[in-house]
Formats: structure tokens, C-alpha cells, sequence
């Protein structure tokens, strides 16, 4: 995956854009800020709501959604 993510971003580079890749389980500064930023969503959403949310993320720990 990380080495499909970097030939697109090269390509992309050629041609004169700025890419960003987020590496898989988005485990650099920018991921973690999803996932804060998810989290606080979570969070106001089960009491608007009253409900529990179970969270899956493919690519990342599940302790990582653990609030």
C-alpha cells in the first residue's frame, strides 16, 4: 500500500501538484488529529442520540477509537 501511495504521489508531483499521503492506520501527526477530531464526534453524537457507538477502522488499532 505505502509503496502504491508514493508512486501516485510522484506521479502527481510531476505533474506539478502537491500531494499529501496519510500512511495506512493514519499513524502520523495529521492522522491523530482525525482521529481527536472523530472522537469529539463520537462523543456529541452519543448524547445527542443517547446511544453507544462501536467503531471499526480497517487499517488502526481499535484501542485507538477507545473513549
Amino acid at each position: 500500500m505505502l509503496v502504491a501511495m508514493q508512486d501516485v504521489a510522484g506521479k502527481l508531483r510531476d505533474k506539478g501538484k502537491k500531494p499529501y499521503s496519510i500512511p495506512g492506520g493514519a499513524s502520523d501527526e495529521i492522522g491523530a488529529l482525525g482521529y481527536v477530531a472523530c472522537a469529539q464526534e463520537i462523543l456529541i453524537q452519543s448524547f445527542e442520540q443517547d446511544t453507544s457507538i462501536m467503531l471499526c477502522a480497517p487499517a488502526a488499532a481499535p484501542e485507538l477509537m477507545l473513549v
